[in-house]
């Protein structure tokens, strides 16, 4: 065999080795990543089973087009949607179409900042029937799930406070929730919280 032959030959086994332990790394990385979705979905959803997606998917599918234009055009709403650490409160009588208010503020909100990573949308939909399960632990809860689910790197403080009542078979009090989001509120540059029906929501912290 020539050396021309048996130098193709072992260049050829160099890189198809070469590939080989690529391939492998890749797989590793994968997995690691499949690994970490996977913690962050349990977190995730050891605070809040649910985030009110559904409602907010259900509402907007009850819009007709042009429905809120009036309401997304007003001055108070724009300079509200502008301007960080404000409120706006929202009265209406029952059956007059808050919810699908509601929703359509939220879609708008997700529409005007869709490119921005730094800013978060928060939502929370109160029910009169469910005011049990809507007590303030649970609402803060909720938006912990919202806010952690967005962020690129999840933060630690939230995967701690998992695995301390995890392993005591707790739940967190309620300054522990303060806590936490507090310090998930503090890594975005904006949060927007809007609540649907707040006079509906449980008036019991536990």
């Amino acid at each position: 065999m020539s050396s021309a032959v048996v130098q193709a030959n072992y260049l050829l086994t160099a890189f198809n080795a070469s590939d080989l332990v690529i391939d492998v790394r890749e797989g590793v990385q994968d997995l690691q990543l499949s690994d970490a979705q996977r913690e962050r979905t349990i977190v995730a959803d050891w605070y809040s089973p649910g985030d009110f997606a559904d409602q907010q998917t259900d509402q907007l599918s009850r819009r007709q087009t042009g429905t809120g234009g009036w309401f997304l055009a007003r001055a108070e709403y724009l300079q509200w949607r502008q301007q960080a650490n404000s409120t706006l409160l929202c009265p209406g009588k029952p059956g007059s179409g808050k919810s699908v208010m509601v929703a359509t503020v939220v879609d708008d909100l997700q529409t005007c900042f869709e490119a921005s990573r730094d800013v978060v949308i928060a939502y929370l939909y109160c029910n009169f029937n469910r005011q049990a399960e809507q007590n303030l632990c649970r609402m803060l809860a909720t938006l912990i799930r919202q806010l952690f689910q967005e962020q690129a790197q999840p933060l630690d403080a939230v995967t701690a406070l998992y695995k301390k009542h995890r392993d005591r078979a707790t739940r967190p009090s309620l300054d522990e929730y303060k806590n936490v989001l507090r310090l998930l509120v503090s890594s975005y540059r904006r949060v927007f919280v809007v609540v649907d029906a707040l006079d509906e929501c449980g008036n019991t912290e536990q």
